[in-house]
């Protein structure tokens, strides 16, 4: 199965809503963070924005997640660079990510590094980042969806997954969503193959736990991330 991954940054109150699904959902989390993180993290995503090699190094040392991106590939970046944050935090994850951005590289990505797997990241498009590289140049290696919008996500594994092994993606739109409209993601349908978002308060007959919704939250977004969280988990076990 492709893992689902949330990304929550430091909000504790959302781990715990997540959490009460009773589903592997693993979670995410923008590093170097300057508080304390409270939950275990499983993917840890360098701010590509600031990138900072001795404070995420050290933050990684804390956390120790299962994986974890280092510093783009891109125009503005050599591959050295990128292979040397690759071996600084290698010690302390199970995966490394690597994003491409420029066409024809990926052959010179390693596939291990100090004995550690390798995954290509591509950057679903997005506001937030996109990637010029194809996604056929990943056909063959392990990949990993980095954020993006759940259609754009559904739309990659309906057309890729059987070339291109992806194995995890993470996502915040859900929460996004939930906290500032109150919407929850309905599973898809013929008349809408990706799925929708509806008003949290159309849903009807769905059973939500008391401790999703002692967290101190919003009672509409808390609703509203707790069935999305559960009904995207579920349509990718039972799809992909």
């Amino acid at each position: 199965m492709v893992q689902l991954i949330i990304s929550i940054g430091k909000n504790y109150r959302i781990y715990n809503i997540v959490k009460a699904g009773q589903r592997d959902i693993k979670f995410g989390c923008r590093l170097p963070h300057k508080n304390i993180i409270k939950y275990p993290i499983y993917f840890a995503d360098q701010d590509w924005k600031n990138p900072n090699l001795p404070k995420y190094k050290k933050n990684i040392e804390r956390y120790k997640p299962e994986i974890a991106t280092v510093l783009d590939y891109d125009e503005n970046t050599t591959l050295d660079a990128v292979l040397f944050w690759a071996e600084e935090i290698s010690e302390f994850v199970n995966k490394i990510i690597i994003i491409p951005k420029v066409s024809n590289t990926i052959d010179s990505i390693p596939q291990t590094i100090n004995t550690k797997q390798v995954v290509l990241g591509y950057s679903v498009p997005s506001n937030y980042g996109s990637t010029n590289v194809n996604i056929q140049e990943f056909y063959g290696r392990p990949t990993h969806l980095l954020g993006g919008s759940i259609r754009k996500q559904i739309q990659m594994l309906e057309n890729h997954l059987h070339k291109c092994p992806i194995v995890s993606i993470d996502n915040n739109y859900i929460l996004f969503e939930a906290n500032k409209f109150a919407k929850y993601w309905e599973y898809p349908t013929e008349k809408y193959p990706y799925g929708r978002s509806s008003h949290i308060d159309l849903l009807q007959n769905y059973t939500i736990p008391d401790e999703a919704l002692s967290t101190n939250m919003n009672i509409s977004a808390a609703k509203a991330m707790y069935v999305s969280c559960c009904n995207f988990y579920d349509y990718i076990k039972h799809t992909f």
